[in-house]
């Protein structure tokens, strides 16, 4: 698809959540899709907070006819892209986002990245169009684009607020006359090679918070499995377990003694100092115990008969 270069030209600022030239590309790449054996892949960099996903998702209801976006379709690490692109390939012209791409030339030997620009290489023909969201240029795998894996960049500037618009040969351009994509380099030079200067504004999709709450669950479980990585053998004191669960250490002795009597922990007390000790294990049992339980044993007089196992 041939993109008419416009200089650095300012989109027009209307009361949409996302500028007329970026929205009408993103109608001309669906077209494109439906219409010929062809993919489309945007890479999408900014600091972390700088709102790639915001973008991704204003450019994916504008490429969706303003119907949103279905949340199978977004990836947040590699296992759940892998299941994203599995739902997107039953489908002819779909859009999907890879929240967390992390492809840079520093993993370029890594088995990841080669699979990677692999799949980018075989699926041409799949009819997807995928936005793919990184944290930086500066270390970007050459092979991408020089290749020509990814058809446009947008690289974000301002936050949550201005992008610049770049084909792959404005990026490859770029690229060889001053040597590196660093942020700094490409807020200088940007409008030099950029198509044109976009802005963008917060998403207020219905879907956008389906998005949150499977990004809180991510976040949980990373948590989760880095502290059973690395937590073995630590321990933790009452008030340190209570701030850990997120509750008073009040709270949180009142429900240690109604899982003792459920028979869901076993003493945590030191046997010698008699005080209360905690580990990882504890900590994930009473954490789920108190969300599970508390509103129950908020409303009545409890003695914990009613905690117990079936």
């Amino acid at each position: 698809m041939v993109i008419t270069r416009r200089g650095t030209n300012k989109e027009p600022i209307t009361d949409e959540g996302i500028g007329p030239y970026l929205s009408a590309i993103a109608k001309k790449i669906k077209q494109r899709m439906l219409s010929t054996d062809d993919n489309c892949t945007i890479m999408c960099f900014g600091p972390t907070g700088s709102g790639k996903t915001t973008l991704g998702y204003q450019f994916g209801n504008a490429y969706n006819d303003g119907e949103g976006l279905n949340p199978e379709l977004v990836g947040f690490d590699k296992q759940s892209w892998a299941l994203a692109l599995d739902v997107m390939r039953k489908k002819k012209g779909v859009y999907g986002i890879n929240d967390e791409a992390n492809i840079s030339a520093r993993d370029s030997m890594t088995n990841y990245n080669k699979d990677v620009i692999d799949l980018l290489f075989s699926i041409r023909g799949k009819q997807m169009c995928l936005f793919m969201c990184n944290p930086s240029a500066h270390y970007l795998d050459k092979m991408l684009v020089e290749e020509g894996l990814i058809n446009f960049f947008l690289f974000i500037t301002k936050k949550q607020q201005e992008y610049y618009f770049f084909t792959q040969k404005g990026v490859m351009n770029l690229l060889k006359d001053h040597k590196n994509l660093k942020f700094e380099t490409m807020k200088q030079h940007g409008p030099k090679y950029a198509v044109f200067k976009g802005w963008f504004k917060k998403y207020q999709g219905e879907d956008w918070v389906e998005y949150l709450k499977k990004k809180e669950e991510r976040m949980e479980n990373k948590i989760d499995l880095f502290v059973e990585k690395y937590s073995k053998g630590m321990t933790y004191t009452a008030p340190k377990a209570a701030i850990v669960i997120g509750v008073t250490i009040p709270t949180l002795l009142k429900y240690v003694k109604l899982a003792l009597k459920a028979g869901v922990i076993k003493d945590v007390r030191n046997l010698v100092t008699g005080h209360w000790s905690y580990n990882a294990e504890h900590i994930k049992i009473m954490k789920a115990f108190i969300m599970k339980y508390k509103g129950k044993n908020d409303k009545r007089k409890d003695n914990g008969k009613h905690f117990k196992k079936k």
